[in-house]
């Protein structure tokens, strides 16, 4: 005998005494009526008591189709106790179906409380717990006078009359004050005791009485394509977006489809969320229990939850998932998750359920694969602010013939999935040139330049940095820079250039599992050295500008426009004196004509602009050694020179320069006579750093 039983079997006792003893009951008193129903619930089983207090609990909880759990089966019992509900051979207790949404229709509907659709809400919780609250004795009160509105006998609502045996039932929801059922009339204010209809509503809906439209769509976040991994927590999957449309929506149930392998949920994810935001607002572990078929599809539901949508908003829930820790590469890959047609259930203003996506199921593919820590790498590349060519004059040490810290370039490091160690590391060290300049030792600084990391000697061209244990930040770059000493040097020229590759590097994430990195730094940018000889270097970027009139379109009406490139170079001479030619020198320092200059239309090198239609000038400041054809910069001289390079509308043949086209001027090289006889330095020749940007004639 179940406790509902046995508050029926109390109730019913009851009335079967008021019944059996009507005729003498004048001649008993209450304590002798007490007494019987002692004695008859003895003979019953001898575990019902008239007196003590209430252990029943009360409902606190909305409940709907889906919902499971304790208050489902206290639920079920009430209603077959009522007499509106009969659990079929061989079912559980427990889980809230189609059987129990029609019992509590018919509940509804015999309590007046509209619409009566089955949804177990605020107003019938609110009747249920009443007619618990009917049940609940506590121990007879001495003989009063009835307060109006209560059966004779009665002193409160509780209990039972001292007189008649007849329950103080409270007035039933719905009802006129002082009626106890829908039968005859109110003993306090004479109304037909006749149901009033109500509205099932649930918390948190202020759209009372309207009915509403759900409409749900595809958010879009988390995107289509989502790489999820092992061990991660509410990893994001499916943004599912509500729209309440005429009426605030109550969302109580997401279905979700997981396909037809059974390894998604016993393999791949282990526990489901619905959040809003960061909220978890549902979530249930995913097992044999908790997941169930449809046809050969595995669906999982999260339900016993309220979610309001306001009327004409959208909100949206987003599905994530744990992730179990180790997933076999046969369980990774494409996993798509699917909230079906009518997945989504609300109930709305007037207590009607509304579900969606109306016809079409919305669904998101994600990639399910290793951990990042199983994932982690190191990619190398060459950063955007290496060292361009350049020359340099080996001044220092003893003999003035050395550089102890050439830069040659500036690698990129990158670490993706975990943190990485740099364990070891070789770079190439590349050496061209008749010039006697050796590079010595390679230094790593980090990208201050200032801080070093490791040293190592040279050896065939390679510099190996062992035992560095360099750590790299997970999803971070580091920028590192490579020096090397130069000793040796003389007056013919020699270059370095520095490269290397991901394989030169030995790494390891922070479990210590071997990681392979990958990528190419390869600089082609070279650096000259010397020991004597003329540092040229750029004093500011190059610029280009346009002038003169329309250009013309007839070889015989030639425009005067032009382009004027302008570079700003600035020469030192070094342990030596220099000697440079001017514009009337017959080997200027800065050739006219495309010999110092390149001329470029549309990025492509154009001959046919030559020194017809081109001009060179510059002007050196006062103060050095000058004759009508040279200057000569004497050792430590210093001097910025503007050089002009001007095209002419144009060709050597006197046709016009279309004015389609964009034009641009690269320094090619500069001339000069060092202790070693005369030189071209050349190293700028087609460097983006020594070119200007395009223009076009007007």
């Amino acid at each position: 005998m179940n406790k509902y039983t046995k508050i029926a079997f109390v109730a019913g006792l009851v009335l079967v005494l008021a019944v059996v003893l009507a005729a003498s009951a004048s001649a008993m008193t209450k304590a002798e009526i007490m007494a019987e129903i002692e004695r008859l619930s003895t003979l019953l089983g001898g575990d019902v008591s008239t007196s003590g207090s209430c252990d029943m609990e009360s409902f606190d909880k909305d409940l709907t189709v889906g919902s499971k759990g304790d208050d489902v089966e206290r639920l079920q019992m009430f209603l077959e106790d009522y007499g509106v509900f009969t659990l079929p051979a061989g079912a559980d207790y427990g889980y809230f179906g189609s059987l129990t949404k029609t019992a509590v229709a018919s509940y509804q509907k015999e309590n007046g409380i509209s619409p009566a659709v089955g949804y177990f809400g605020p107003i019938t919780r609110e009747a249920v717990n009443a007619e618990l609250e009917m049940y609940c004795d506590e121990e007879p009160a001495e003989e009063a006078e009835t307060p109006a509105g209560l059966p004779a006998g009665c002193t409160s609502t509780e209990g039972y009359s001292s007189t008649t045996g007849v329950k103080c039932d409270t007035p039933v929801a719905g009802l006129p004050a002082g009626c106890t059922a829908t039968t005859l009339y109110s003993p306090t204010t004479g109304e037909k005791c006749e149901a009033t209809t109500t509205t099932e509503t649930p918390t948190g809906i202020t759209t009372v009485g309207q009915e509403g439209t759900l409409v749900v769509t595809t958010d879009a976040n988390p995107p289509s394509g989502k790489t999820i991994r092992e061990s991660e927590s509410k990893a994001t999957v499916l943004g599912v977006k509500m729209e309440a449309k005429n009426s605030d929506l109550s969302v109580q149930r997401v279905k979700l489809s997981l396909g037809t392998s059974a390894s998604i949920y016993t393999k791949v994810f282990k526990r489901v969320y619905l959040l809003d935001g960061d909220t978890v607002v549902a979530e249930k572990d995913m097992n044999s229990s908790t997941v169930f078929e449809e046809g050969s599809t595995k669906y999982i539901q999260l339900d016993g939850f309220s979610f309001i949508v306001p009327k004409d908003t959208k909100k949206t829930l987003t599905v994530a998932f744990d992730l179990y820790s180790t997933i076999d590469s046969t369980d990774q890959g494409s996993k798509t998750i699917t909230v079906p047609a009518n997945g989504v259930r609300a109930v709305d203003g007037a207590g009607l359920n509304q579900e969606g996506p109306s016809s079409t199921a919305i669904s998101r593919a994600v990639t399910v694969d290793d951990t990042l820590m199983d994932a982690s790498n190191l990619t190398v590349s060459l950063a955007t602010d290496s060292p361009v060519a350049g020359e340099y004059v080996a001044s220092e040490g003893s003999n003035r013939d050395e550089i102890l810290a050439l830069p040659l370039a500036h690698f990129n490091v990158k670490a993706t999935g975990d943190r990485v160690m740099m364990k070891d590391w070789q770079v190439t060290i590349t050496k061209a040139g008749a010039g006697g300049a050796t590079a010595g030792t390679a230094s790593l600084y980090e990208d201050d330049g200032t801080t070093l990391i490791s040293s190592a000697a040279i050896s065939s061209g390679v510099a190996t940095f062992d035992d560095i244990d360099y750590w790299v930040e997970k999803d971070t770059t580091k920028k590192f820079i490579l020096k090397t000493t130069i000793t040796s040097a003389n007056n013919t020229a020699a270059t370095f250039a520095a490269s290397t590759t991901g394989g030169a590097i030995t790494a390891e994430n922070s479990e210590g599992s071997t990681v392979s990195p990958s990528g190419t730094a390869s600089s082609s940018e070279v650096m000259t050295v010397r020991n004597t000889g003329l540092q040229i270097t750029l004093a500011s970027a190059p610029t280009i500008t346009t002038s003169g009139v329309a250009q013309s379109d007839t070889a015989t009406n030639l425009s005067t426009s032009t382009l004027t490139a302008t570079f700003n170079v600035k020469l030192k001479a070094v342990d030596s004196s220099i000697l440079l030619g001017m514009v009337s020198s017959s080997t200027p320092a800065f050739a006219s004509s495309t010999t110092g200059f390149k001329v470029y239309r549309n990025g492509s090198y154009d001959g046919t602009v030559s020194a017809r239609s081109t001009t060179t000038a510059w002007v050196i400041p006062s103060g050095y050694t000058q004759t009508s054809s040279t200057i000569t910069l004497s050792d430590g001289d210093e001097v910025t020179i503007p050089v002009t390079f001007q095209i002419e509308g144009r060709t050597s043949a006197g046709a016009s320069l279309e004015r389609g086209s964009v034009w641009s001027v690269s320094m090619q090289g500069v001339q000069w006579v060092g202790a070693g006889g005369a030189v071209t330095s050349n190293f700028m020749a087609n460097k983006a750093s020594w070119t200007t940007s395009q223009v076009s004639f007007p």
